[in-house]
């Protein structure tokens, strides 16, 4: 993926439309939650494998928060498409270390930096607290 600037500042759509993991391991390094994937399961004969295809912090009150706020699974799973376009029928969630999270998919530096300057901008919206 490579990674451009769209306008002076980043909005929470782009970091829900493709820089996710950017925005996870910035709001994990602000917060210090941990950091949870939902991968699509696939079947193909008799194998299951997983694609990534959201990836977010959980707060301690139990719900995930990403650039769109504090989220249920459900309200998250509804809005999640499978790597063919459809809805996301059939997932799981997985909790991850910001290791695991660079290994299993391409993590943009400067994009974790946007996030990072988005969070602390926006921390009052997103209802997080921002720690000094």
């Amino acid at each position: 993926m490579n990674w451009y600037k769209k306008s002076e500042e980043l909005s929470a759509d782009a970091f829900c439309r493709g820089y996710c993991a950017e925005f996870a391991i910035a709001l994990h390094r602000i917060t210090a939650w941990p950091i949870f994937i939902f991968n699509e399961v696939v079947k193909e004969d008799e194998e299951e494998y997983y694609n990534l295809v959201h990836a977010t912090v959980k707060s301690p009150n139990g719900k995930y928060v990403d650039a769109r706020g504090f989220r249920t699974e459900q309200e998250i799973a509804n809005n999640l498409l499978a790597t063919d376009t459809t809805p996301l029928e059939k997932y799981k969630i997985e909790n991850v270390s910001e290791n695991d999270l660079y290994a299993s998919t391409e993590v943009i530096e400067e994009a974790i930096k946007e996030a990072e300057f988005f969070i602390s901008k926006h921390h009052k919206l997103l209802g997080i607290g921002v720690r000094k």
